[in-house]
């Protein structure tokens, strides 16, 4: 069994400016415990810059003054604190795989700065398709092909499947959908792409013309699966791709 610390008694309050930010920072999901041991007061954490083994007693953290955001959210975690901690187990499984992998953020940094405009553009909305499913919410998602998807699917930022077109996502509106068909010479009938046009309906025809011509359709569209960017690769992304897509001199010039 372990000992209570006299600070798990009482949350801390804003006349401790250090210790309250801690204890704000405790209450995010990025502060999910892996893995929580009630019987001893330990848990496992998945940090942005690393693993940390933490208790009631101590952390490996590197933060200053203790105790840091890890022994409050245990504090929590175990009941002997106020507050109400938000949790998102997958968002940091995910951050630990990012790891093991050896990937950084600066190593998705540098490969985001290789990229043009419109690859840059479609990784953007890759990520922000994890960030709101988790991952990409089992189903790729339609683009048109373009040598944007060369470059991501090349880097690792995306694999490209084939065939799902009943399922998938999309990325594109009908107008794109129905001006790629005729490039590609497919069947494109023009009240099928009317604004009032059911999606079902479009999604069954890309299917059909698959099945019936596979190397045509797959020459005007890819089915993009981002399954390969993890919760966390999302969110540096998200984050680097905003500064570069949209510099913040023409960022205030939008409104």
């Amino acid at each position: 069994m372990y000992t209570i610390p006299d600070w798990a008694h009482t949350a801390p309050d804003f006349t401790d400016k250090k210790a309250f930010s801690a204890y704000q920072k405790a209450l995010t999901d990025d502060v999910t415990p892996l893995s929580l041991d009630t019987e001893n007061g330990t848990a496992e954490f998945e940090g942005k810059h690393g693993h940390y083994a933490a208790s009631l007693e101590g952390c490996p953290c590197g933060a200053r003054p203790k105790p840091c955001k890890h022994m409050y959210r245990i504090a929590m975690e175990l009941g002997l604190m106020p507050g109400k901690p938000a949790s998102n187990t997958s968002k940091v499984i995910a951050r630990q795989a990012t790891h093991e992998a050896g990937v950084t953020s600066g190593d998705i940094r540098r490969t985001m700065q290789g990229l043009d405009h419109d690859a840059l553009s479609l990784l953007d909305t890759v990520a922000c398709r994890c960030l709101s499913n988790g991952k990409m919410g089992g189903s790729p998602i339609l683009v048109l092909r373009t040598p944007a998807v060369a470059q991501l699917v090349n880097l690792g930022l995306a694999e490209e499947t084939i065939g799902d077109y009943l399922h998938c996502g999309l990325h594109i509106g009908k107008e794109e959908i129905r001006d790629a068909l005729q490039r590609a010479g497919l069947d494109a009938p023009e009240k099928m792409f009317r604004p009032s046009a059911r999606w079902a309906k479009i999604h069954e025809h890309l299917q059909s013309l698959y099945e019936s011509n596979p190397d045509a359709v797959s020459s005007a569209f890819a089915l993009l699966d981002g399954t390969a960017v993890t919760y966390d690769k999302a969110n540096v992304i998200r984050r680097e791709a905003d500064h570069i897509l949209y510099p913040r001199d023409d960022y205030t010039q939008l409104f």
